[in-house]
C-alpha cells in the first residue's frame, strides 16, 4: 500500500482492544437463544427439536464445545429484552465515537488492521479471541477484509493458513476532490 503512495500512520487505542471489546459488548449469548427458537419454530415438522430448551434436554450437542455457551445463552429468560443487552447496544455508541476520533485526531482515511490477531482455533475450540474485526462491527462503520497472505509455516499447517487485513472507514466517505 505504501508503494502504491498510501501514508502509514501507526496508532494504537486501548479502548478499542479486542478482549475489552468484546468483554464489553458480546451479544451472541442474549440473541442465540431468542434467534434460534424463532428459527427452530419456522421449521416445523423439518426438525425434531423447536427450541434450545429442548437441545439442551436432548444431549445431542458437543457438550465441550457448547454445554457453557448454551447454559448462559438459556440463562437469559428474554435475550433482546434483558437489561444487560439493551446496556450493551445502547454503549456501542462509545466504540463509534472512539474510532471516528482516532481517525479524526491522526488525520487518516481509514483503519487497516488484521482480522484476527490470533491464527484459526483448532476444532472443537469454543472462541475465537483476538478477533479484531469486533472493531467495525460495534462501530458500525463500513470494512472490508481481504487476503494479506499466510502465516508462518506449522507442524500442523506446513504452507501456513491465510490471514486476512480488514480496512475500515467512515460512513459516507468519498474520495478527496483532486
Amino acid at each position: 500500500m505504501k508503494q502504491q503512495g498510501a501514508v502509514i500512520v501507526r496508532v494504537e487505542d486501548a479502548a478499542l482492544d479486542s478482549d475489552i471489546l468484546t468483554a464489553k459488548f458480546r451479544l451472541n449469548e442474549p440473541e442465540f437463544k431468542a434467534a434460534l427458537n424463532a428459527y427452530l419454530q419456522q421449521q416445523g415438522s423439518h426438525v425434531p427439536v423447536h427450541s434450545l430448551a429442548e437441545i439442551i434436554a436432548s444431549g445431542q450437542y458437543h457438550k465441550p464445545t457448547l454445554e457453557k455457551f448454551f447454559a448462559t445463552a438459556q440463562s437469559y429468560e428474554d435475550g433482546p429484552n434483558s437489561t444487560d443487552y439493551k446496556d450493551r447496544r445502547m454503549r456501542m455508541d462509545e466504540v463509534r465515537i472512539e474510532v471516528a476520533n482516532l481517525l479524526a485526531k491522526n488525520h487518516l482515511d481509514a483503519l487497516v488492521y488484521p482480522h484476527q490477531k490470533c491464527l484459526v482455533l483448532p476444532i472443537g475450540a469454543t472462541f475465537q479471541k483476538d478477533r479484531t474485526g469486533i472493531v467495525a462491527a460495534l462501530a458500525g462503520f463500513p470494512a472490508i477484509e481481504v487476503p494479506a497472505g499466510f502465516s508462518t509455516p506449522t507442524a500442523d499447517a506446513p504452507i501456513g493458513v491465510p490471514v486476512g487485513m480488514e480496512l475500515l472507514g467512515t460512513a459516507l466517505a468519498h474520495e478527496p476532490a483532486a
